[in-house]
């Protein structure tokens, strides 16, 4: 590095001393327990290893022909994509929280109340003003409706089967 250092214009070695002295601010932690000299001398050093890498990735894009990088923009989308739809795969899909609760806990409840002959939305207050569940009517309708498929996918013997007859 220090010949590295010996062969820099003055311009570049005045830059090197510039990046040593934002390296000092930013690893203030590391410099506890080390003298002076050596943790100055370490960023600098650290400085000149990172000019010298970043010239070495310049000239290398310089020489790359328009194809090649073209072809290598086009390698690169393609990981990118690939990573982008694994990751997506692998996610599991979360259940709303609102929709679990009805799913579970209250479908045998809203069904009642439905067959009782309440719309949506006084279905929905109820739920509101007694259970503490907050839900639109039309949030509330569709996960009803969902759940009332699944149950009847499943062969569930306790499913209702009251379909509702309007959106009120």
């Amino acid at each position: 590095m220090s010949r590295y250092f010996g062969h820099l214009p003055e311009a570049d070695r005045i830059k090197a001393h510039k990046l040593q002295e934002d390296l000092i601010r930013q690893n203030r932690k590391l410099w506890k327990g080390k003298s002076n000299a050596d943790f100055y001398y370490s960023m600098l050093i650290l400085a000149l290893w990172k000019m010298q890498s970043t010239r070495e990735i310049l000239s290398k894009k310089t020489a790359l022909t328009i194809e090649e990088a073209e072809k290598r923009a086009e390698e690169l989308r393609k990981r990118r994509v690939a990573t982008f739809i694994a990751i997506k795969k692998d996610r599991k899909k979360k259940a709303s929280p609102k929709a679990s609760s009805i799913d579970s806990q209250r479908y045998h409840l809203v069904a009642r109340l439905r067959s009782d002959g309440l719309s949506w939305r006084d279905t929905a207050e109820y739920l509101d003003k007694h259970h503490k569940i907050k839900i639109s009517h039309s949030y509330l309708r569709d996960v009803y409706i969902r759940e009332n498929k699944d149950r009847e996918k499943r062969g569930d013997k306790k499913k209702q089967t009251f379909m509702p007859h309007s959106r009120s």
